[in-house]
């Protein structure tokens, strides 16, 4: 075959195409995430536990780097009442130095559960440093760049708009059998070693109490029957004289009923 005008054995070797690059992925480990919202406010029965959420969204998933973990956190809360916004019911009374304080109020919106925390509160207000022969900041708070401004700072934080009371709850309480759950009656067992003195016991314990349930009734039960007829030694009396005497069983002196 003919190339360049030169008779050349063919054919000849294609040309290599052009490398394609090959890029590694760029996405992190986990994706991007956004930070978590605030919690929502508390749902379920007043005074009691419900739950609440909060939730996130992943910031790399338009970029084709989708996210591992949830984007929905919920926990246990209280549920208490719902509290409108703070308004200004006092303005500031100073005009400089963060001198000033604001009083700011807000309404239990609720008013069949009641709201947790304070209807009222104070902050300090009017940032701006304050002009000579006055010092330039009152008490602890110091002139400084505050969000690109000379301010007396540190400026207050800003409040989360929903806070979320922590739920704790007791165990339930199990039901009671009506009376109470008692063990088994004891050995009888004399009271008294001696004097035929002495009256059979029995007794029983509530095993019912340790969960909450009280038994009715007594822990113990005294027969009638005297027992321990065996001579007192001094200085008790040989026998007890309301109930025995001494007497001769056999060739033993032992106390007898009267």
């Amino acid at each position: 075959m003919s190339s360049g005008g030169k008779i050349i054995c063919g054919p000849l070797p294609a040309a290599d195409p052009s490398p394609t690059p090959s890029f590694a992925s760029c996405c992190l480990d986990g994706g991007v995430w956004s930070t978590w919202s605030e919690w929502n406010s508390c749902q379920g029965t007043c005074n009691k536990c419900g739950t609440t959420n909060r939730t996130r969204s992943c910031l790399s998933a338009a970029d084709g780097c989708p996210c591992t973990g949830d984007d929905i956190e919920t926990d246990t809360c209280k549920v208490t009442g719902t509290w409108g916004p703070w308004t200004v019911s006092s303005d500031c009374n100073d005009t400089c130095g963060a001198c000033g304080v604001s009083t700011y109020t807000r309404t239990c919106q609720t008013s069949d559960c009641a709201c947790v925390g304070a209807a009222t509160k104070t902050e300090a207000c009017a940032f701006s440093p304050c002009a000579y022969p006055r010092d330039s900041c009152c008490g602890a708070y110091k002139a400084g760049s505050y969000q690109g401004q000379i301010q007396c700072g540190p400026l207050p934080a800003a409040e989360p708009e929903n806070t979320v009371s922590i739920c704790t709850t007791d165990p339930p309480t199990p039901a009671c059998v009506a009376g109470g759950e008692w063990s088994a009656w004891s050995t009888a067992k004399c009271n008294d070693t001696c004097g035929l003195c002495g009256l059979m016991v029995q007794t029983r314990t509530c095993t019912s109490e340790a969960k909450g349930c009280p038994c009715t009734g007594s822990a113990s039960s005294i027969g009638t029957v005297r027992c321990a007829d065996a001579l007192c030694p001094f200085p008790r009396a040989s026998c007890c004289t309301l109930y025995a005497k001494r007497a001769a069983v056999g060739s033993v002196i032992k106390c007898v009923k009267i």
